[in-house]
């Protein structure tokens, strides 16, 4: 698959804003991508509900805007497959655990990045969500990281996938 490039970033985004709702972006996932809503939704099965309902959220904004780009079905992905893609971002991680957490998102967004508009994008988001409660509970640093490396790994996965 080519690059997503910001125009289809715009499509995604007014599509987002029109009707999107956290139950249809579940929804959604459960129906095309169910291992991939299943990772994020486990990921976060133990921490905040927030974290896990914008990962959901981010989730949909990745596999919409795969599928805006795709020139045919995306095929389903496979636990095993966000396993293995997790595993080389915690990797990842491991090499940028001295980094402040805007080094960090930065480093991920381009990092080894095959759709680096999408991540930019997402970075953003992730650094905008949370930017208010991040001010008020420096604890919440780790939330962010986990929330970006799920993306990541979805991301990453969907990519292989379309490749």
């Amino acid at each position: 698959m080519k690059t997503i490039g910001e125009s289809t970033i715009a499509e995604m985004c007014r599509e987002m804003t029109r009707s999107h709702s956290l139950s249809a972006a579940m929804d959604y996932l459960e129906a095309r991508q169910p291992d991939v809503l299943h990772y994020l939704m486990t990921t976060f099965e133990d921490g905040r509900i927030e974290a896990g309902m914008q990962a959901c959220q981010l989730g949909w904004c990745v596999y919409r805007a795969f599928e805006l780009e795709s020139e045919g079905p995306i095929p389903r992905i496979a636990m095993r497959e966000l396993a293995a893609k997790a595993d080389a971002n915690q990797n990842l991680l491991l090499g940028t655990s001295t980094a402040s957490l805007a080094e960090f998102l930065e480093v991920m967004s381009l990092e080894m990045a095959a759709q680096p508009v999408l991540m930019q994008f997402l970075r953003q988001m992730v650094a905008t969500g949370l930017s208010n409660d991040l001010e008020r509970n420096r604890q919440l640093i780790p939330e962010v990281v986990a929330i970006f490396l799920a993306v990541k790994t979805v991301v990453d996965a969907l990519d292989a996938a379309t490749n």
